[in-house]
């Protein structure tokens, strides 16, 4: 602190004046003491001292320093160049008035001292350092500055800013930071961030002071560090009795509270090493012969040294596998041809695949727990399904698929014309299997009793004429045969004639071989004429062409056609004209 000595200025007086007379003395009055003053290390500064001294007298200046006087320095304007510490002192000007004329004697009065204190360049003592934080968490960065020699009340002013690389122009910009509520303390030895996020781990900071001496100066960067910890599943595809592996991994090896160490956790419970579990405590955890209780929610806490900043990695979710379980399995089951088939198995495990088989053979596309198609007879078989995971594979039972065929028709029944007081028969062969109903049918009606593959009646009359059809049905439905006509024929010892159609009687009748029969149409006609047995089976197609009209020949020999001795029916059809003839074979 500056201070003015008193008493030193007052013994400097004695010293010089020692005895002086008491005779009458010039007078001399200070006007303007030198003013005390901090001075920076390397600056100037300039002391004044006026004093009132009478017109005669001759009147001298004398500087001093801390009472020693010095030399040259003889004026009432000193300036001081401030180039060491040893500038500073408490510094006094003698003024001496000399007056031979109307005095006898001399004058010698002291200005009061002046402190001047040299002032050494602002330093900054402390730098911040880097610090880190979780997200969320408080960061402090702080800065220490001294000036020796600067007023007791002196406060350095401060700005903290963020350095960043501008990558255009290719240089580091310091940008202000200023207070927003969640930021403090901007023009502060101590900036405070909380609710620290990733945005504060971008860029450097640095400090910016200005002292009392030299200007501003900027301390160096220092970083904020928000440590990340993350866990991940070495082993995603985990299985009953295998081990399980997870790795904590963390950016930050080491930080200024310390290196970084591991605690593993399932859900809020701290693991430990034992019982198949090693690196509780370690980057790696390991978990040997891992069961369904193994399953659960998993993570890490990193802790740096021995301080609090503790950080979480994320949870991660461990799931253990079994081999799938086939808990209901196809069943063996029939479906009619054209239909949609469907089987279907239900199995337990997780991330389960199906793929059907038939037989061997993989069915492309059939990936689902239930199989489902439209049947032909081909499908029929034996079918499975394989059902597996990424801990095994299980294979059902097999079931058998039965395709019943649609009822069809083999061969149709024929047209006859009869006499009355003959037979007249009708038959109708189904294809497939089954087939468990038939019903005759005469011009449209049910014919009661008729349920039979063949159809008789044993003594034919005229009410008997009509159209015949058989209606076939099996478990997969339905099918109507052709209509049969049935007509009276004039006789068959004759010819018959029908609206000009003729079919004349075999030639010879009987026949030990071969036989031939005439016929005469009207017009042209598709003429088909047959031989079949008298239950109706057909043996042979005799013609079956068209013919123009006119009159007409067919012959047969019985050898050829492999018919044996017997009664034969030929049957002409040719538009609506059906007839039938009578042959009979003889040896």
């Amino acid at each position: 602190m500056l201070r003015t000595s008193t008493a030193f200025v007052a013994l400097l007086a004695a010293l010089i004046i020692g005895g002086a007379s008491a005779i009458a003395q010039p007078v001399v009055s200070i006007v303007s003491n030198p003013a005390s003053a901090y001075v920076c290390f390397g600056a100037s500064h300039n002391l004044i001292c006026i004093a009132n001294t009478p017109a005669s007298s001759r009147t001298t200046y004398q500087w001093y320093r801390d009472g020693v006087m010095l030399n040259g320095r003889t004026g009432n304007f000193m300036t001081l160049n401030i180039s060491d510490y040893s500038s500073g002192g408490v510094y006094t000007c003698a003024v001496t008035a000399e007056d031979t004329v109307a005095f006898t004697g001399t004058t010698t009065v002291f200005s009061e001292g002046a402190s001047v204190m040299v002032v050494r360049e602002t330093q900054i003592t402390s730098h911040p350092t880097s610090v880190s934080t979780t997200k969320g968490g408080t960061a402090h960065l702080m800065v220490s500055v001294e000036a020796i020699g600067a007023p007791q009340n002196f406060v350095p002013s401060y700005q903290w800013m963020k350095r960043t690389w501008n990558t255009t122009t290719l240089t580091y910009n310091d940008t202000p930071i200023n207070d927003n509520g969640r930021v403090y303390g901007s023009q502060s030895s101590i900036l405070t961030i909380t609710n620290a996020n990733d945005s504060d781990t971008t860029g450097l900071y640095v400090c910016e002071v200005t002292g009392f001496c030299k200007g501003a100066i900027k301390s160096r960067v220092a970083r904020v560090f928000m440590p990340a910890v993350a866990v991940s599943n070495m082993t995603p595809n985990l299985c009953q009795g295998g081990t399980l592996s997870l790795s904590c991994d963390n950016n930050v090896s080491s930080l200024p509270e310390g290196s970084a160490s591991c605690q593993w956790f399932k859900g809020s419970a701290k693991l430990a090493n034992g019982n198949g579990v090693t690196g509780a405590t370690a980057n790696v955890l390991k978990i040997a012969n891992v069961t369904a209780a193994t399953a659960g929610e998993y993570s890490c806490v990193v802790t740096y040294g021995s301080t609090n900043l503790r950080v979480a990695s994320n949870p991660i979710t461990v799931t253990v596998g079994a081999e799938p379980s086939i808990v209901r399995n196809p069943e063996t089951t029939t479906a009619c041809e054209g239909q949609v088939m469907t089987m279907s198995a239900v199995a337990t495990g997780e991330g389960l695949t199906f793929q059907w088989m038939k037989g061997s053979e993989i069915l492309k596309g059939e990936t689902g727990a239930t199989l489902s198609k439209v049947v032909t007879p081909e499908d029929a078989g034996f079918y499975s399904v394989v059902v597996s995971n990424m801990c095994g594979v299980k294979t059902s039972r097999i079931a058998e698929l039965n395709i019943e065929p649609l009822p069809a028709i083999e061969s149709q029944p024929n047209d006859v014309a009869f006499s009355e007081g003959a037979p007249i028969s009708f038959t109708v062969m189904a294809k497939g299997r089954n087939i468990y109903d038939y019903q005759w049918y005469l011009n449209g009606v049910a014919i009661d009793g008729a349920t039979k593959q063949t159809y008789t009646v044993a003594s034919a009359k005229r009410s008997d004429e009509g159209q015949y059809y058989c209606q076939l049905t099996n478990l997969c439905g339905t099918v109507k045969s052709r209509v049969a006509t049935a007509s009276v024929a004039m006789g068959v010892t004759d010819d018959v004639v029908s609206g000009g159609y003729i079919m004349s009687i075999a030639r010879p009748n009987p026949t030990t071989d071969v036989a031939t029969i005439s016929y005469t149409l009207p017009s042209v006609e598709t003429v088909r004429m047959v031989i079949s047995d008298l239950t109706g089976r057909e043996l042979a197609t005799l013609s079956n062409e068209t013919v123009n009209a006119g009159s007409h020949a067919v012959t047969f020999s019985a050898s050829e056609l492999n018919v044996t001795p017997g009664v034969y029916n030929v049957t002409l059809t040719a538009g609506t004209f059906v007839a039938t003839q009578q042959v009979v074979v003889v040896k």
